[in-house]
């Protein structure tokens, strides 16, 4: 996971530094003071806080933390003892290592196999199959994405959608999808998953890439992704 990819594709790039810009950011604003042990911490709680904004599994962003946390370390023995308040070091020690966490996430990104794509009444959004996915409503009709405790939220409004309507996720490289007890139902190329009773869960069902899953007045889609060769 440490090796970036040759060939990243162009929504990787902008996705990588999309969080690199978010974390920059909040190092900027860290309220350090001008004691210098603290600076390696929290810094480095700031990439992992972000991380796990970033990506929706939990597992995944302390993977990739615990990564960053290394390379921290390595910067950081060779900064101790430089003058400088410890703000001040804080962006020196991002700068320092900014480019090897944009080489860490851009591989981790490369690495997914599978996009799932939502195409809804009022938007559409494709995001990483990154993880167990429960799929369902908040209590403004807005479609999320659940994953642990981490929530998206996809901007896609539709009321006919359960509030935990499909679970989407991997099983021996084979992506899987079950209805999760919804009201509506859902569908797979206009056929009602098997198993499925009004609010009790379908049976899970193996789907290929390409294929319609309907929830609601949603239109779900799972692609392949191009592996960037290493």
């Amino acid at each position: 996971m440490d090796d970036p990819p040759n060939q990243p594709r162009v929504a990787d790039s902008m996705f990588v530094r999309s969080v690199l810009n978010q974390i920059g950011v909040q190092i900027q604003n860290l309220n350090v003071g001008p004691d210098e042990s603290r600076v390696k911490e929290l810094v480095a709680d700031t990439i992992v806080e972000q991380l796990k904004r970033a990506f929706s599994d939990p597992g995944l962003a302390e993977q990739l933390g615990t990564i960053v946390n290394r390379k921290l370390d390595e910067r950081f023995i060779g900064m101790r003892g430089i003058p400088g308040a410890g703000g001040s070091m804080a962006s020196r020690l991002w700068r320092q290592t900014e480019s090897e966490v944009a080489s860490t996430l851009q591989a981790a990104v490369a690495a997914f196999q599978y996009t799932v794509s939502l195409q809804g009444p009022s938007g559409a959004v494709s995001f990483p199959l990154d993880g167990r996915l429960e799929i369902g409503r908040d209590a403004s009709a807005e479609i999320v994405v659940r994953c642990g405790d981490v929530i998206k939220k996809t901007g896609i409004l539709d009321q006919n959608v359960s509030r935990s309507h499909l679970l989407v996720y991997q099983d021996g490289g084979k992506v899987m999808v079950q209805d999760a007890g919804s009201t509506n139902g859902t569908f797979l190329d206009r056929k009602c998953l098997p198993g499925w009773r009004k609010r009790r869960p379908s049976d899970p069902v193996c789907v290929d890439c390409g294929c319609s899953i309907a929830i609601g007045a949603t239109t779900l889609r799972i692609l392949a992704r191009e592996i960037a060769t290493r």
